[in-house]
């Protein structure tokens, strides 16, 4: 609240705690906006790169925004494949080796491919300077795959929405934008980091008239409260903003190293059982949105059937033109399994008990 707008005596307001930011970074470093697809586009309008190289597995709604960003600044989209262990064939030779080591199933999973689909290396793709790659932490779990392109010197634009608690790369050339609704109960919200972010100067969003639907489930469950939710949503998507004042005060009362701890702790429980037969291996140090359980069969409807509601993550690489590719897979056989801050050790292993379930139904983990 502005100091000339502070009153003295009256009724008391919705009481928030008072703490610090996870990320404290000064003006020219941080901008904050109303949603991560509003970030992703004024990241391409601060780097306007003459073409962008995309992920096919990505957010339809994210990939619409960007291309509309591209097409207002003349900027080429191309997509890019990516492998079903979430892996990205990187460019540059000096790093070709290591790729090859590390993952020596890439290239057998990406046989597959699309006309409209490029594979860096084995298209002999060339980037320039002019050129942008947006690069993607799956759910949080893939920050090593995204360290290998540090050493190209590519413009790049790495999208940690789904990774809030990936350092950023504050670095020449970098930008980085994350999301604060995935993982937090927050009406709007996302910021870019980078070593200098141009602002935009946005009117900020109508957070308030956006909150009714997080008192609400406080009280009734999210389930009451779902079309509320996407309605908001929608609202949010329609307009490019900054973040509203109430999200900005609201990320300040936050607990963040108690939710980085419980995610880690859940993410552990969920290693030990799958962890050996899971065909997606989360980095040793990944603090996860969701957890990516990929047993190369679709378990996901049973999933439903049992109040477990796992997200298809995306349905448009479901199309038959995708069929066989990494993408296709990813989206097909992957279930996103919750661990966040709302579950403790009993809930990750009623979950896990249920997985076991559907799965040796399949004979399937013996």
């Amino acid at each position: 609240m502005k100091e000339d707008e502070k009153t003295y005596g009256g009724f008391l307001p919705f009481e928030l705690g008072r703490g610090h930011e996870y990320y404290q970074y000064n003006k020219e470093q941080i901008q904050y906006y109303n949603s991560g697809k509003t970030a992703a586009y004024y990241c391409i309008m601060q780097m306007k790169p003459k073409r962008l190289f995309v992920p096919r597995y990505y957010c339809p709604s994210t990939k619409r925004a960007i291309e509309k960003a591209a097409a207002d600044i003349g900027t080429k989209v191309i997509y890019y494949h990516v492998s079903r262990n979430l892996s990205v064939n990187c460019p540059d030779r000096s790093t070709e080796k290591e790729t090859r080591n590390k993952d020596n199933d890439f290239y057998a999973l990406c046989n597959v491919r699309t006309p409209d689909t490029v594979d860096f290396i084995a298209d002999n793709v060339e980037i320039t300077c002019d050129d942008a790659i947006l690069l993607v932490n799956y759910f949080g779990v893939c920050r090593s795959y995204i360290g290998r392109w540090l050493k190209t010197g590519f413009n790049l634009i790495i999208d940690n929405c789904q990774a809030f608690f990936s350092e950023p790369v504050i670095a020449d050339k970098v930008l980085n934008f994350y999301s604060l609704k995935k993982d937090f109960g927050t009406p709007d919200g996302a910021f870019v980091i980078g070593e200098h972010v141009k602002d935009y100067h946005l009117q900020q969003e109508n957070g308030i008239a956006k909150c009714d639907y997080l008192l609400g489930s406080l009280v009734e469950g999210t389930d009451k409260w779902y079309k509320r939710k996407k309605e908001v949503d929608e609202e949010i998507a329609a307009n490019r903003l900054g973040a509203s004042a109430i999200t900005r005060m609201m990320i300040k009362t936050i607990d963040y190293e108690g939710v980085k701890s419980k995610r880690v702790a859940n993410l552990k429980l969920y290693e030990e059982a799958f962890g050996a037969d899971n065909l997606i291996r989360p980095d040793e140090d990944s603090v996860p949105y969701l957890y990516p359980l990929n047993l190369g069969i679709d378990i996901r409807k049973k999933l439903i059937a049992n109040k477990i509601f796992a997200p298809t993550l995306w349905a448009d690489t479901l199309e038959e033109i995708y069929s066989g590719t990494g993408e296709y897979l990813l989206s097909k056989n992957t279930a996103f399994l919750p661990l966040d801050q709302r579950y403790d050790k009993d809930d990750i292993k009623y979950i896990i008990n249920i997985v076991n379930e559907i799965v040796h139904s399949y004979g399937r983990l013996g």
